[in-house]
Order: C-alpha cells, then sequence, then structure tokens
C-alpha cells in the first residue's frame, strides 16, 4: 500500500522544482493524467517532466544541471531539523507554505559559492 506523508500536499505548496528549472521541463501545473511527450506514457495522476526538454538542455549546455534535486525541500539529510519537520508535513499540510518560506530563508537551494568549493571542499 502507498504510505501517505504529505509530500503530494506539500509539493502542491512548494513548487520549487519548476520554479528553478532552466528548460521549464518542469511544470507548475497542478497534477495531470495527461502528458504529450514520446518518453512518458499518461495515466498515473502526477506532475510529468518532459524529459525531451531536460535532456536537450544538458545537450546544449555540455553539463548537468540537477537545480530540481538541490532545491527540493525533501532532498535534506537526517537530522533534528529536517526530521522535525517532515514530522509536521505529514501531520499539518496548512503548514507546508510556511515550511518553504522557511527553507528559502534558511538559503537552502542556493547556488553555491564556487570559490569556497574550491578552496575550503564545501559545496
Amino acid at each position: 500500500e502507498p504510505v501517505e506523508f504529505g509530500v503530494e500536499e506539500f509539493c502542491d505548496a512548494c513548487k520549487k522544482c519548476a520554479e528553478h528549472c532552466p528548460p521549464k521541463a518542469i511544470s507548475a501545473e497542478p497534477r495531470t493524467t495527461e502528458h504529450e511527450s514520446i518518453s512518458c506514457a499518461s495515466g498515473p495522476l502526477k506532475w510529468y517532466v518532459d524529459p525531451e526538454r531536460c535532456f536537450k538542455f544538458f545537450g546544449t549546455n555540455t553539463v548537468e544541471c540537477g537545480n530540481c534535486i538541490r532545491v527540493c525541500p525533501f532532498n535534506k539529510s537526517k537530522g533534528w531539523l529536517h526530521d522535525s519537520s517532515r514530522f509536521f508535513i505529514e501531520r499539518m499540510s496548512w503548514l507546508d507554505s510556511l515550511f518553504v518560506k522557511v527553507d528559502d530563508w534558511l538559503g537552502y537551494g542556493k547556488q553555491g559559492d564556487p570559490e569556497k568549493f574550491w578552496t575550503e571542499g564545501e559545496v
């Protein structure tokens, strides 16, 4: 059986992946059962990604992107702060937009300083 933990409601409030997708391959529209892509079969209710658009961006820029993964609040490491956030997201979906704002306020998903990466090994 599927496990409900509030992710669908949270994604409805968040949409950071769509907002930070350079080729706009991720839709910010509501979930749907239809998708017009040769790489995706319509059917399940979900947010569809346009893989052709994503791949074209990779090929054109010759670099990987990964912005969607980097900015997703659910891709945080384990720890008391993130674990407690997940606890409340699962139980109190009315707080979702607040958690998105706190995620922004804490600076998650921002591009790291390249100088720090090369001198200190930090992202």
